[in-house]
């Protein structure tokens, strides 16, 4: 198959296209790309931090979790 070159072009410009987004996209911070709406704010200890169904989670909540995970016998092997 002989291959012209038009489809060469158009194929190393997909390439390069797909390969430039990719590195925007990989160096570009996470939380940035979300528009700020769905950040934790780190100063609200008491306030709840989500809703889940009528259950709110707070800083606290977390924090305990967090600690009970840690304080956890490991699996065992």
């Amino acid at each position: 198959m002989k291959l012209n070159r038009k489809f060469i072009a158009i194929l190393s410009t997909a390439i390069a296209s797909v390969l430039t987004i990719s590195t925007i996209l990989y160096f570009t911070d996470a939380s940035d790309r979300s528009g700020g709406k769905h950040r934790m704010n780190d100063s609200l200890d008491g306030q709840a931090l989500i809703q889940v169904g009528a259950t709110y989670i707070t800083r606290t909540h977390l924090t305990a979790y967090k600690d009970n995970l840690t304080k956890s016998d490991p699996p065992p092997t």
